[in-house]
């Protein structure tokens, strides 16, 4: 197997992220940018962004930190190449998260497998 082997196919991608949102942060906007990079930092096409605003609930104690979570459901995202990704999030434009994975040739069909 070679990495740099054209593949030039989509493949299903869903994501869960959770945000912890402090205290002062809450009953504002915020926004979350996704997106895959090869590892000579060649965008993929799989880039979006998600807006979201966490309010206080009366209960909450004050000074609390909340969580909330936002998932990207299944998109295609097209992989030129075999080799490393870097999946990165920002937060209200700040590098928050960044995940490397590969993207490896297989004998087969793939089947997902729980977690």
């Amino acid at each position: 197997m070679e990495s740099d082997a054209e593949i030039l196919s989509k493949y299903p991608v869903s994501l869960a992220i959770g945000i912890l949102v402090p205290w002062n942060a809450t009953n504002q906007e915020h926004t979350a940018n996704f997106f895959i990079v090869d590892a000579d930092s060649e965008e993929t096409d799989f880039r979006t962004e998600v807006k979201f605003n966490v309010g206080r609930p009366p209960m909450l104690v004050s000074g609390q930190t909340q969580r909330v979570m936002l998932a990207v459901p299944l998109v295609y995202v097209t992989f030129q190449k075999f080799g490393t990704y870097v999946l990165t999030v920002a937060l209200n434009g700040a590098t928050a998260k960044r995940v490397i994975f590969n993207v490896v040739q297989s004998g087969g069909p793939i089947a997902a497998t729980p977690m």
